[in-house]
Parts: structure tokens; sequence; C-alpha cells
């Protein structure tokens, strides 16, 4: 009940509690904790070209890339459809966007085969944290990271958001 049956993944039940957990133990201990929603570019455009099993493919190996591409502390999630989380405790927004950033290029440059058809992903990213004086509630960090994320959509697609800024995460971190 705690995995998403797909990508093996943690699923929105579990990433419930987790948020929970981190932002708990990142008040206690005023240590930063970053989240990341992630959201597939196009997603419904490659399910009616390519067919719905070349999608539940790229939700696969999508998955399969967040467990290659992380520490063993951070958490992939499936939130759900073709949205994804991952859960950075310790990670303060600077090394968050990093780690998005880097993510984001693994994507757009992984090749995703569905057949003998080479299908082109991309992701678009939004980063949010908490602890190191921010205190926000689970729901507030998740509807900033989600914001960013659309906003990243919404601005051009495959690249990182970051919340409270209205421009690329990496142009926000060069002033």
């Amino acid at each position: 009940g705690l995995t998403d049956e797909l990508t093996g993944l943690a699923n929105r039940r579990m990433f419930n509690y987790l948020m929970e957990r981190e932002i708990s133990r990142s008040r206690r201990y005023n240590r930063p904790f970053s989240l990341v929603m992630i959201d597939i570019d196009h997603f419904k455009k490659i399910n009616d070209t390519w067919g719905h099993p070349a999608g539940d493919t790229i939700l696969r190996e999508l998955g399969a890339l967040m467990r290659e591409n992380f520490r063993k502390l951070d958490v992939p999630v499936r939130y759900g459809g073709e949205e994804f989380a991952f859960l950075l405790p310790e990670t303060p927004l600077e090394e968050a966007i990093q780690v998005a950033e880097r993510f984001r290029i693994v994507v757009e440059q992984a090749p995703f085969v569905h057949g003998r058809q080479k299908i082109p992903v991309t992701v678009s990213l939004g980063v949010s944290t908490c602890g190191e004086g921010a205190r926000l509630t689970a729901q507030e960090m998740f509807h900033s990271a989600d914001m960013a994320m659309y906003q990243a959509k919404h601005l051009g697609r495959n690249q990182v958001f970051c919340a409270g800024t209205p421009r690329p995460a990496e142009l926000a971190l060069q002033g």
C-alpha cells in the first residue's frame, strides 16, 4: 500500500507520511529540507502519439532514473499520473536546485525507447525548501513546489523553477 505498482517508487500515501516526518525533523533540528516536484512535459501527446503502453514504459524508466540518480537518503515518489517528486532531507535550496537541474539534464539525455521508437522526454521541475529559518507546513511546501513546477511548464517547459521567484532557478541563484 505504500509503493506505486508501475514504477516501484513510494506512492502518494507514503509521500504524505514522509513530508510530515521530514518537516517535523527539519523544525526540531533547524535543518534544511527540500522538495522537488516533477512533471513529464507533453505526456498526453506521448500517450496519444505512441499509445499508453509507451507512456507506461516512460513512467517506469523515469522511476528507474530517479532511483539511480539520487542519494540513498533521498526519497523518489510517484505522486500521481505523470507527476513525481523527490524529498531531499538535509538539502538547502541551492543544492536542491543543482540536484533538480542535474536530473533535468539526465532525463533530457536519456534514451527512452518503446519498441524500436526513441521517444524524446523532458521534465519541468519546481523546488521548495524549509528549515534554516523558513517554517512551512507540509501543505505550504508542497503548494510552493507545485506552483514553481507549473510556472516552469507555463514559461517554456524543460526547466527548473524555484518557489518565490519569477524566473528559472539557475537565474535566481545568479542574482
